[in-house]
């Protein structure tokens, strides 16, 4: 099993544990009952001992008005220069979420008809209803922001990379190998790790199932969806002129953040010029010993049955009366 496939695994155990509590808004006063939580903890080959478990857990506390959001995050690494790097559980209460919402209520301001916005089995649940079930979040303690002025961003990571790991280095991260913890070059490390988490969202958020948003990148297409993440790499590495010459990122605060492949002009991954689609096309059926996440049938299973067990979305779910007045 590779460190992806653990990892997936972990998630899962948190989502198992927490899905409840991130989607409740507390007053800001109130204290959470972390045992109540903590009950639920099942020691497997995954968690090995509960205690070690409980003890990398922490409860980060969001903001919102007169509430508060509660984000359990689990312990990746401890950075002696720039804090604990974590892996928070989000679900619905995260960006992808958020997305996938503005979405629905797009197309039904757009009077897109009823029958194209639901499935039509199961519970009939939006198309969207459940993207995002499983999102996370990677907390890079203040590495990003006292190195990039920013947060963990796709852009940033890049940079962090080109700085301070070689093409290869990402290539061991992105076929799934452990990566080891250099004291002789903790950049390097902290980097690498950046990275791991970077395309571990996209192979859980990312795909064909129906918690994830699609991608060009799929299992059927001969893709992993982390193959995007490593396209733009192959780029930055071995072309870097093209790699500065990229049309098409998202912008925050005025600096780049997340790539993508047009969307803001309409344009799609087929369209994309030749010098740039080279990079991703090199990773389509290649290398067929690296697999995505959920080609591992025991997983798949597994998430399946966790999304088949959840609601949809509240945010879509309250889509309903809206949909209802069109």
């Amino acid at each position: 099993m590779n460190t992806y496939e653990k990892w997936a695994n972990m998630l899962l155990i948190l989502h198992n544990i927490y899905f409840d509590l991130v989607l409740k808004k507390f007053p800001k006063t109130e204290t959470i009952k972390q045992d109540e939580y903590e009950e639920k903890i099942d020691v497997n080959d995954y968690i090995g001992n509960k205690d070690v478990f409980k003890n990398k857990i922490i409860y980060k506390e969001k903001e919102i008005g007169s509430k508060k959001l509660i984000r359990p995050s689990i312990l990746l690494y401890s950075s002696k220069k720039y804090g604990d790097f974590r892996i928070e559980y989000r679900s619905y209460s995260g960006i992808v979420a958020y997305k996938a919402s503005k979405k629905v209520e797009y197309k039904i301001e757009k009077k897109v008809p009823k029958e194209k916005l639901k499935m039509k089995w199961g519970k009939g649940d939006f198309w969207e209803a459940k993207h995002g079930l499983f999102d996370l979040y990677l907390d890079a303690g203040d590495r990003y922001i006292k190195l990039y002025n920013g947060d963990a961003t796709h852009y940033n990571v890049f940079k962090d990379l080109e700085r301070f790991a070689s093409y290869d280095e990402c290539y061991q991260v992105w076929s799934g190998e452990e990566i080891n913890i250099d004291e002789r070059n903790i950049d390097k490390t902290e980097a690498l790790l950046s990275l791991f988490v970077l395309m571990l969202e996209q192979e859980i958020n990312y795909g064909e199932l129906d918690f994830q948003q699609t991608t060009n990148f799929s299992i059927s297409e001969g893709f992993r969806p982390r193959d995007m993440i490593m396209g733009f790499l192959h780029m930055m590495y071995h072309n870097p002129d093209d790699f500065k010459s990229y049309p098409f990122w998202s912008i925050k605060k005025g600096v780049k953040s997340s790539p993508h492949f047009g969307k803001d002009q309409e344009k799609r991954y087929s369209d994309l010029e030749e010098k740039y689609k080279k990079h991703f096309e090199k990773f389509r059926n290649n290398n067929r010993d690296v697999n995505s996440i959920f080609k591992n049938v025991d997983i798949k299973n597994a998430f399946i049955k966790a999304t088949n067990d959840a609601n949809q979305n509240p945010s879509i779910k309250k889509l309903e009366t809206l949909l209802n007045t069109k």
